[in-house]
């Protein structure tokens, strides 16, 4: 396992259970899976030396959030997410990015019914 702190917003990872978690900006980690630590390696998801030396922006957005509130680790069991359309929850795709609130997407008309009418 390595102990890593998240530099991005999130940074989902398989942990030692087989269990999906997502951490969060700022929390420290254990991550056990190899092709995890390289992933997140390859795309810059661990804070460096640099990024945590007492004084340095990252460190202070760290103990300003750690101070306000709990490590945000979310673990996810696939087993309740199977047979979802997405980690969302939507197929709407505008929903699944995150960057549109559910709310503000107008509902769609329910489909006119297949049924074929009678003639009398």
């Amino acid at each position: 396992m390595a102990e890593k702190t998240i530099k991005h917003a999130s940074f989902w990872y398989v942990n030692a259970d087989g269990i999906n978690e997502t951490a969060l900006r700022g929390d420290t980690v254990d991550i056990p899976g190899e092709v995890d630590i390289k992933r997140g390696e390859r795309l810059g998801a661990f804070a460096t030396e640099d990024d945590l030396a007492e004084g340095s922006p990252f460190a202070q957005f760290v103990a300003r959030r750690n101070a306000a509130l709990a490590p945000g680790v979310v673990s996810l069991d696939p087993a309740e997410v199977e047979g979802r359309i997405s980690p969302a929850g939507s197929a709407d795709p505008a929903i699944q990015s995150g960057m549109v609130d559910p709310a503000s997407v107008p509902a769609k008309a329910p489909a006119k019914s297949a049924q074929p009418t009678r003639k009398s």
